[in-house]
């Protein structure tokens, strides 16, 4: 799989692996950049629920609590 943020794969790569388990059952999914890409690409159901930047998370909650509010 090619990436946005090409790099050779690292040993903390395993424990986002790992981690992906959650990706159906939450409403957000913070991730680094490099897993983002690959988990978009594997799982582009899910790839709305991918932050790959901190700075955007908070946005992105106030986003989703806007939302949630409303119904």
């Amino acid at each position: 799989l090619q990436s946005r943020t090409p790099r050779k794969p690292k040993r903390s790569d395993a424990g986002d692996l790992l981690h992906a388990v959650y990706l159906p059952h939450v409403d957000l999914y913070r991730t680094d950049s490099f897993a983002a890409d690959k988990l978009a690409h594997v799982a582009p159901q899910y790839a709305a629920r991918i932050v790959r930047d901190f700075y955007e998370l908070p946005a992105r909650i106030e986003a989703l609590l806007r939302v949630q509010q409303r119904t």
